[in-house]
């Protein structure tokens, strides 16, 4: 057992050298910014962030702690999002649609690490041949990627085209570059795919030099977070979940805050409705009922009980209403003391009046 842990060790650190040599190579020909691109959509543990990291050649301008916690982040926020993608993967699975959800990883556009990850993790049934589907699956992401860029290369020459020469020479400014990136995101890929596989296309796509590839890079994965997070809470809102519930897949994804803000927003609102909709039925036919039943006033309630307490206790009635009675009178010879009873009408005064 023993050697067999040694053997797993010293296989990943080989695999890790060979990944921090290619990291290095990199950063030589593309920077620094496509080399840590690169390790924060990976499936690295944290501590072999911080092992890469360290045998990395970087610019002393670099602050190598800072960019280790931003990279080890942003890795366990793409290790998030391909879990919830799993789960989704799953949930097909159990509802005896597995091509569906072999066909949704095959239209990924992931590459053959996260076909990897996505599959060793999905629960299948023993007659799957595993390794099979793994190259059928890595093969027709492939095949999908590089449709998917032509397919891109050809809209994007389009967009050119329609652009004015005079639009061209003003490509200096930000309103300009803004306009013509939305025309591109509307076209841009959506759905299961990762980080690293967008990033890939948008890398071999035909841009001219004045576009910024890394806006539409962050417009994507962000897409895509989106697109995941509320694919996962849309059937959990239709069940009717709680609050926990829904606040354990934002704990797991580790969304970027003005997302996740978003998301929460437009999961609240949608569970308002999803819950109001399966009440108001209920609150429909209560206010039917109601409104059928005849309309007492409270006067004629009150005096419906009493004749009703009269017939079947008289003198329980009658001993409750003259203590209630005499408590008045008491309360009446409080306010108002006085040597005069409390009621002298005229009549009376005539009555004690001597003869004259």
């Amino acid at each position: 057992m023993l050697h067999f842990y040694e053997q797993q060790t010293s296989e990943k650190n080989h695999e890790l050298i060979r990944e921090t040599k290619k990291l290095n190579r990199i950063i030589k020909e593309q920077g620094t910014d496509q080399a840590f691109a690169d390790i924060a959509n990976h499936f690295y543990d944290k501590e072999d962030v911080m092992l890469v990291m360290d045998r990395l050649h970087l610019p002393k301008t670099i602050n190598r702690k800072k960019e280790t916690a931003s990279l080890i982040k942003k890795n366990q926020e793409n290790r998030a999002l391909r879990e919830i993608e799993i789960s989704i993967l799953q949930d097909y699975i159990k509802e005896q649609k597995l091509s569906d959800a072999l066909t949704r990883l095959a239209n990924g556009f992931h590459d053959e690490k996260n076909v990897m990850f996505i599959m060793d993790r999905l629960r299948l049934s023993k007659s799957i041949d595993r390794k099979k589907e793994n190259v059928s699956l890595i093969k027709k992401n492939q095949t999908l990627q590089e449709q998917a860029i032509k397919k891109l290369n050809e809209k994007i020459k389009n967009i050119i085209f329609s652009i004015d020469t005079k639009e061209n020479v003003l490509l200096t400014s930000k309103i300009e570059e803004e306009r013509i990136l939305n025309k591109f995101r509307s076209i841009a890929p959506r759905g299961f795919s990762d980080a690293k596989s967008l990033s890939f296309i948008i890398d071999k796509l035909d841009f001219p030099t004045w576009i910024t590839r890394e806006k539409i890079k962050e417009f994507l994965i962000r897409n895509n977070q989106n697109f995941l997070t509320k694919h996962k809470l849309t059937p959990m809102i239709h069940s009717l979940c709680d609050k926990q519930a829904l606040d354990k897949v934002f704990q797991q994804v580790s969304l970027p805050e003005n997302l996740e803000k978003e998301i929460r927003e437009w999961a609240i609102k949608k569970s308002w409705e999803n819950h109001y909709s399966v009440i108001e039925p209920h609150l429909k036919k209560l206010k039917e009922e109601s409104s059928k039943q005849p309309v007492e006033s409270i006067e004629e309630k009150t005096q419906n009980y009493i004749k009703q307490l009269q017939n079947e206790r008289p003198n329980e009635i009658e001993a409750f209403l003259d203590k209630n009675y005499f408590k008045e009178l008491k309360e009446k010879a409080k306010n108002n003391p006085s040597d005069h009873p409390l009621q002298d009408t005229s009549k009376n005064k005539k009555e004690h009046e001597p003869n004259r």
